[in-house]
């Protein structure tokens, strides 16, 4: 019996699939793609399956034979997740809620729960922690495990409008506070987070501070993903801190960096790797 144990993050998958169609990128960067994913196809075939026996006895260890055999798959060693917080929308009705549940337990064993820093903390200094808790009780009683999501990111969603009104010393010292006490606060109940989201295609922390969410001053209108020009020298230093600061915070944490079209676009996966 050949056992295939992959993993599918199902929402990466499903962006993969609408970068493809939707947009309909040159020929070339779907040979590239295409390519990547046959290779992935035949590294699962080589990495990803093992042979596994099973032997069927009586209650005195005699082996039966011609007996009908039924193998249902409880737990998996690969986390295969989804969206969940839509669970927690006040708009659902409790039957719609029940649903929700029942159909994600019966199918996923993983979730990310979202901490961007400008709906985390609308108002400086008064973190919504206790929704955050509300989530993180749910994935503890169904057996789900949660990453956050996500740390660091220059986008307007990352940097909330009270951030830009301070001193950049005082707004760094700022964001290593909040991962301390995000990575640290939670470290019993999360142990895998986005550390820092998209680094190579949105522009670095000093100049997101710089940027403007109010007039015409600002980045691509605010959402900052115009990097023509930024070097990797500029980026690097805000990205390395992120993560030593996380590695203070909970040594025994797994932490991600987050980014796309790391496939689709050679000059974005060059500058990635």
């Amino acid at each position: 019996m050949r056992l295939k144990k992959a993993l599918y993050f199902l929402p990466a998958f499903v962006l993969l699939v609408f970068q493809c169609f939707a947009f309909q990128l040159p020929a070339d960067k779907q040979k590239i793609e295409g390519e990547l994913l046959a290779k992935a196809r035949q590294n699962i075939e080589k990495y990803r399956k093992g042979n596994a026996f099973v032997r069927v006895t009586d209650a005195s260890g005699k082996p039966l034979k011609n007996c009908t055999l039924e193998i249902n798959q409880q737990t998996q060693d690969f986390l295969f997740g989804n969206l969940s917080e839509e669970l927690f929308d006040p708009r659902l009705t409790p039957s719609e809620v029940q649903l929700f549940k029942d159909r994600f337990i019966a199918l996923f064993n993983f979730t990310e729960l979202t901490v961007k820093w400008a709906p985390y903390e609308k108002s400086q200094g008064k973190p919504e922690w206790q929704k955050l808790q509300q989530k993180l009780d749910w994935c503890r009683e169904n057996g789900i495990t949660p990453k956050g999501h996500t740390l660091g990111w220059t986008h307007v969603a990352g940097t909330p409008r009270w951030l830009q009104n301070l001193p950049l010393s005082t707004a760094t010292e700022l964001y290593k506070a909040r991962i301390h006490n995000l990575v640290g606060g939670f470290k019993h109940e999360v142990k895998m987070w986005d550390v820092v989201n998209e680094p190579v295609t949105t522009i670095p922390w000093e100049r997101a501070l710089k940027d403007t969410v109010s007039n015409a001053g600002q980045i691509d209108g605010g959402f900052r993903y115009n990097v023509k020009g930024i070097t990797l020298e500029e980026t690097i230093p805000w990205v390395e801190n992120s993560y030593k600061w996380a590695a203070e915070a909970d040594p025994n944490a797994n932490f991600i960096i987050n980014e796309f079209y790391v496939i689709a676009k050679p000059e974005i996966r060059e500058k990635y790797f």
